[in-house]
């Protein structure tokens, strides 16, 4: 419970349940989340696969996709993933969040999303990048305050469609740590 409106909310990420899938379906299907990723999944089933994958993850990994709480309400994902397309950034760590717009401009993102890159360096991975639509302000914005920086442009296939995509990277530790020099 927020004691003031303005606090941000407590936040909680997990490995993805199976009733995750049915949550992020609803959150997702939003036309003004899915602006920048391409169309919405048209049926409940993408979700499933995303939560066994995002297990499957975990167990090969020690990271995923993780569902994000925000006060005990499931917002949405953030986490990491092995980049598996076969396009640039192949094979790399992908950062990735997705929130429902109720949970947009609380800093949910950023937060939950600094967590994951401290378990990533605690676990001995020295670098992540993010792969976001050139247009997508907010994510480019949240991207910055995680002292990411951009390393390439180009376009995009997902989904049968052609994206505008910034490839944005950086190094990890953790906070109050020197970093290893710049690997960028």
């Amino acid at each position: 419970m927020r004691l003031f409106a303005h606090e941000p909310p407590c936040l909680e990420l997990r490995v993805p349940a199976a009733e995750d899938a049915a949550e992020w379906y609803a959150l997702f299907r939003d036309t003004r989340v899915m602006e920048y990723l391409g169309r919405p999944a048209d049926s409940l089933a993408h979700y499933e696969d995303m939560v066994v994958r995002a297990r499957a993850d975990y167990e090969r990994e020690g990271f995923c996709l993780y569902t994000v709480l925000a006060d005990g309400e499931v917002a949405g994902f953030t986490g990491a993933h092995r980049w598996v397309n076969d396009w640039s950034p192949a094979g790399q760590i992908e950062l990735a969040w997705r929130l429902g717009c109720a949970f947009w401009g609380e800093g949910v993102a950023t937060r939950a999303a600094q967590q994951v890159m401290c378990e990533l360096a605690d676990a001995g991975h020295q670098q992540v990048c993010a792969v976001i639509h050139t247009r997508n302000r907010a994510s480019a914005a949240v991207a910055q305050r995680l002292g990411m920086h951009q390393r390439s442009s180009y376009e995009a296939q997902v989904d049968g469609l052609t994206l505008p995509v910034t490839e944005w990277v950086t190094n990890l530790y953790r906070p109050g740590t020197k970093p290893e020099p710049d690997l960028l």
